[in-house]
């Protein structure tokens, strides 16, 4: 009797250790389980942190590249203006409206600095709409269209005249 009393306690006491055993171990697999998902989510926020740091990079150079495009083009214009004074009134005219499109095109561009600057502190999305990708490649057409000859290229439109499209047309043109 003694022996099984004996056989009783042992057991008792094996399945009470046994069972702390398993709580420890449930809370230490929690407490891991916990720590993956954390780094996890550390990591895709640096992840997401650094292609926006990327893409505003890329963005800022873009933007820089065509501040140059207008200012270029409208250089061209008033030269040939002050370089020929016996243009038609049809060309002087011509070249006014192209200067003051440029002119245009350059306050959207300093607007659309203003609106990423505005992005990076958090306070605006850029606003989007539906517009049409053949019509900003026909304006980039049309554009070079007005460069030099030996500064122009060739682009030809092989595309539907209906080609719609959510975004920004300033920071997509």
């Amino acid at each position: 009797m003694a022996n099984t009393l004996l056989h009783v306690l042992v057991t008792v006491m094996v399945l009470k250790h046994s069972w702390l055993v398993i709580i420890t171990c449930l809370l230490i697999m929690g407490i891991l389980i916990c720590l993956a998902i954390y780094y996890t989510k550390q990591r895709t926020l640096q992840k997401e942190e650094n292609e926006r740091q990327k893409l505003k990079r890329q963005l800022t150079n873009n933007l820089n590249h065509e501040l140059k495009t207008p200012v270029a083009s409208m250089l061209v214009c008033i030269e040939t203006l002050l370089n020929n004074p016996n243009l038609s009134e049809q060309k002087k005219h011509d070249l006014l409206t192209h200067s003051y499109a440029h002119c245009q095109r350059l306050t959207q561009l300093l607007n659309d600095i203003s609106t990423i600057t505005r992005l990076d502190s958090g306070f605006e999305n850029i606003e989007k709409a539906d517009i049409n990708i053949y019509h900003i490649i026909a304006d980039i057409k049309e554009e070079i269209g007005f460069r030099p000859p030996e500064k122009r290229m060739n682009i030809h439109l092989d595309l539907p005249k209906s080609l719609p499209l959510k975004g920004n047309y300033s920071l997509i043109d």
